[in-house]
């Protein structure tokens, strides 16, 4: 276990997924706390960062490109 290290790019991209859930997850905490039993709304953050992280990764992809 551990013998494949991520490169700064990649930690980046896992850094911007959790922080967009826990983004997610806090502010529906603080708004709506009844619909953290709700598990469309759970799969809906988690699907949210998961765009939110590709879309990131596909503009990443595309500057890269470009140089």
């Amino acid at each position: 276990m551990g013998s494949r290290k991520l490169s700064e790019q990649t930690g980046r991209l896992l850094k911007l997924l959790s922080g967009s859930m826990m983004l997610g997850l806090g502010l529906i905490l603080l708004l709506k706390p009844e619909w953290l039993s709700n598990m469309l709304v759970s799969v809906g953050v988690i699907s949210g960062a998961l765009l939110i992280t590709s879309l990131a990764a596909l503009i990443q992809k595309l500057r890269a490109q470009k140089r």
